[in-house]
């Protein structure tokens, strides 16, 4: 099992941060996913209070600032969410492509929550190691590539 400082730290700085291969455990998925949140809504109250301190500028000036840093942090937090969420489904021995059912108003929404609360596949599978077993050193490759059973 992850914790959640372990889970948001490999989610926002292990060597996974650009990385949609390898798998992610549900501890893991679950904790940063819990991260993520805390800190997109820790940087809008953040650009919130500076708004508010940006009160002598002009109010439509303000707010346009503040407006593209809580996009942009809701784009980055989005991003770090998708890979999180495509690692998880290769730990079902699933492609990424089945992270398309988020599409689907609510069947798709409930299929993927399903699919995260289920355990992964136990030892290695065509994505990688399992990754229940023990964590690799930063700038190492754990991931590589094997060819998948039918």
């Amino acid at each position: 099992m992850v914790s959640f400082t372990q889970a948001v730290k490999n989610s926002l700085t292990y060597c996974k941060h650009f990385d949609f291969k390898g798998r992610s455990c549900r501890s893991e998925f679950w904790w940063a996913s819990l991260g993520i949140c805390l800190i997109e809504v820790a940087t809008t109250l953040l650009f919130c209070l500076i708004f508010a301190l940006l009160k002598p500028l002009s109010e439509e000036a303000a707010l346009i600032f503040v407006g593209i840093d809580i996009l942009a942090a809701s784009i980055l937090g989005a991003y770090a969410n998708i890979l999180i969420s495509i690692r998880r489904l290769h730990d079902r021995n699933m492609h990424g492509w089945w992270y398309l059912l988020f599409f689907i108003p609510y069947v798709g929404w409930a299929a993927l929550i399903v699919l995260f609360c289920l355990k992964g596949t136990t030892g290695p599978n065509s994505f990688g190691p399992d990754p229940l077993g023990e964590m690799q050193p930063i700038g190492t490759n754990p991931y590589p590539r094997q060819p998948r059973q039918s």
